[in-house]
């Protein structure tokens, strides 16, 4: 008999995450397989040289739910993801699937900063902790990126972006990750998988988004950095074991509910942030983005304009830990709210409407944010249903995260990088953005 779901965790651990790793596949293991839900995991290590496949039950040991050993891996080849995916789906069967990729995560930032790093005279094992300023590691969890190395991100790189392997100096990038969607859609004769999740840093990013929408359906991950804890599995993993015929709407609302809940009972030290995107509602987003591209390389021409709407607005907007990354849905409602461009109001009171968590057919069906000290809010799409009591002081506050990132660069040069995604060839943002570093 088929089972319900099928929850695949790709666990690239060969860096300085690999503690956490092992923790997280402990938490797992609290719940563990059922004869609905199947939990696997691969965990590559830096410890040692051996890959490992697992099947996660409530034995004791984690070492007894080894079911495979594997050579040491690359977790940044996209043959290694691939293999890990149509394995899972061959041995582990079922009526729903959800891929979680585990690691440090860099949004759709794709320079090389193995290669990158060493100009500077970095080692590998040394990025995690050297590209970042003033800020111990363990606060920032899993960042990569910061403002403090952001003269570097803007050289010119090769493509990478998640998955990142110290062993090998590899890492995955957006555009290999597609091409592994691309073949995991089509060993699945055009069926997409029911969910991907990024338990990693800054992901949730409609450039992003773009890469994976052809091939699953919902989508889960943070704009901020992630704490080292990342998400609470067992609390997820017991969600769905006691509603195995949970949908994966259902799933990606789990996933973020129980991280709000997670770090608000623990009172985080920082601000942490998680969203679930209906990948079906992204095409109406992008088209309502083209126009709001357009429109505001032709205010461009308007020094009134630039200067009394638009900087205002960027100056304005919530930005995350790597502030080249804004919130698109703060960013449209400062510009619909400025009243200085016709045009430019209504293509960004568009994507405002669009990314309303109460819209009828909402494109972020999930949001929340964890203020440091645990004040909460969050949101599910629809029922616009508060999941934990939100601070008094800052409940009348129009909130400012929505659930959705893109890349907005104030300085310097546009990435070279970025016209290699999907999103740059079907949007005109990046036209924008070349115009306006140029203003």
């Amino acid at each position: 008999m088929t089972k319900e779901w099928t929850i695949m965790a790709y666990m690239a651990g060969d860096n300085n995450l690999e503690d956490a790793a092992v923790r997280d596949l402990v938490e797992m293991k609290a719940v563990g397989s059922t004869d609905q839900v199947q939990v696997i995991a691969q965990l590559d290590k830096m410890s040692d040289s051996v890959t490992r496949r697992y099947y996660l039950t409530r034995e004791p040991l984690l070492d007894n739910d080894v079911v495979l050993e594997l050579p040491e891996t690359n977790t940044g080849d996209p043959a290694s993801l691939v293999d890990f995916i149509r394995w899972g789906m061959n041995e582990y069967p079922a009526e729903r699937t959800a891929l979680i990729l585990w690691n440090h995560g860099a949004g759709w930032k794709d320079d090389d900063l193995y290669a990158l790093g060493q100009q500077v005279g970095l080692s590998a094992q040394e990025l995690p902790r050297s590209l970042v300023r003033g800020v111990s590691q363990r606060s920032l969890g899993r960042s990569l990126f910061a403002t403090s190395i952001q003269n570097i991100l803007r050289q010119p790189g090769s493509v990478r972006a998640i998955l990142f392997d110290d062993t090998s100096k590899d890492f995955l990038d957006n555009t290999e990750l597609k091409s592994v969607l691309d073949q995991v859609l089509a060993a699945r004769n055009g069926r997409k998988l029911d969910l991907i999740g990024f338990d990693a840093c800054l992901m949730n990013m409609v450039e992003v988004a773009a890469q994976v929408q052809h091939a699953c359906d919902y989508m889960v991950g943070s704009q901020e950095v992630e704490p080292e804890d990342g998400w609470s599995y067992a609390a997820i993993l017991a969600a769905v074991v006691a509603e195995p015929e949970m949908s994966a709407a259902g799933l990606a609302r789990t996933i973020v509910e129980t991280y709000a809940r997670y770090y608000d009972e623990r009172r985080s030290t920082t601000t942490v942030t998680q969203s679930a995107l209906d990948l079906s509602q992204l095409p109406p987003l992008m088209t309502a983005l083209c126009r709001l591209a357009d429109s505001l390389t032709l205010g461009l021409t308007s020094s009134a304009f630039y200067n009394r709407s638009l900087m205002p607005s960027l100056r304005q907007v919530q930005k995350f830990r790597d502030e080249q990354y804004i919130d698109l849905g703060h960013f449209g409602r400062l510009l619909a709210s400025v009243g200085l461009d016709e045009a430019v109001e209504a293509a960004a009171r568009e994507v405002g409407e669009l990314l309303d968590p109460a819209a009828p057919t909402p494109l972020v069906v999930a949001t929340c944010v964890v203020a440091p000290g645990g004040r909460t809010t969050s949101v599910v799409a629809k029922t616009a249903r508060t999941l934990l009591p939100a601070n008094p002081a800052t409940a009348a506050v129009e909130p400012s995260v929505y659930g959705l990132s893109i890349y907005m660069p104030l300085v310097g040069i546009v990435s070279p990088a970025y016209g290699q995604l999907q999103f740059a060839r079907d949007c005109s943002w990046g036209r924008f953005l070349d115009a306006f570093v140029k203003t």
